[in-house]
């Protein structure tokens, strides 16, 4: 059940009370203090009096419905989204006039005028609850519709930033596959098989896999002090120094013409450049 629906509950009970003391009203025009028409008038009272009971009942279930939707809104949506939730919060509880045990004794014990002014009387509280309700109907329209409009904007931007997301990720795929092949080329391992000599490493380990993979790469190049050289415009190599060697190891160079061995020049530390020539 929605806050609206208990709302439009209550006014059904208000219409059901108003004309069954319209009824009750009749009866006592008509049928005097007539024993069976005097008995089905205080019956419709009795039922009027209940269903009025009722709108209050259901009028109290929507704004406590109301009350607890509104507050489940999370405190980071109000702040991203002020406008749409400035109106976020209007809770009314409107308190439905009843007829008292005073009105009661005028309708038992009155006679028939005391009677029609009970009746009056009932009917006029009536009224005023049904406008009452009607406005607290109309307040909970607004509601859902501001709330509507609050969940298509976290509908909007949650696709947008999943679509974002996605974007890193494969950028972040195609950057593992090319540290993947540099690491691979410099340790001079062969091409994955199939796929023309290349498959991509994302799909074909699992992402712990890759990562492992990677570390196990990184530490041969560093046991085996591999450098990856960097061709200059004549037959020379610029080449680096690779972690952990200093001036005179020898280091191993892959070359567009095969791996050679090159002793690292004195006065050479470990991250700098040196040339040498092809042979």
């Amino acid at each position: 059940v929605t806050a609206r629906g208990a709302y439009l509950a209550a006014i059904r009970a208000l219409d059901a009370a108003q004309s069954t003391n319209r009824g009750a009203q009749f009866n006592n025009v008509l049928g005097g203090r007539n024993g069976g028409l005097e008995l089905m008038e205080n019956i419709q009272q009795m039922k009027r009096n209940n269903l009025m009971q009722e709108a209050q009942a259901q009028a109290q279930r929507g704004g406590e419905i109301l009350a607890s939707a509104l507050a489940q809104v999370p405190p980071p949506a109000r702040e991203r989204y002020p406008g749409l939730c400035q109106g976020l919060g209007d809770v009314y509880i409107p308190t439905l006039e009843q007829m008292g045990l005073g009105s009661a004794m005028m309708e038992v014990f009155g006679g028939d005028l005391m009677d029609a002014m009970a009746g009056m009387r009932a009917g006029q509280k009536i009224r005023h609850g049904l406008d009452a309700l009607q406005r607290c109907e109309a307040v909970v329209a607004q509601q859902e519709g501001l709330l509507r409009a609050l969940l298509e904007a976290l509908r909007r931007d949650g696709n947008a930033a999943a679509a974002k997301l996605a974007g890193v990720q494969q950028e972040l795929a195609a950057e593992k596959e090319t540290i993947w092949e540099a690491l691979r080329e410099a340790v001079g391992a062969p091409p994955p098989k199939g796929e023309g000599g290349r498959r991509s490493y994302a799909v074909a380990q699992t992402q712990a896999e890759a990562h492992k993979a990677a570390a196990t790469l990184q530490q041969a190049v560093r046991a085996s002090k591999v450098a990856v050289p960097v061709a200059t415009p004549v037959s020379n190599l610029s080449v680096a120094v690779p972690v952990g060697a200093s001036p005179g190891d020898l280091i191993t160079v892959q070359t567009p013409r095969g791996q050679y061995r090159v002793a690292v020049p004195p006065g050479v530390k470990e991250g700098a450049r040196f040339e040498f020539a092809l042979p």
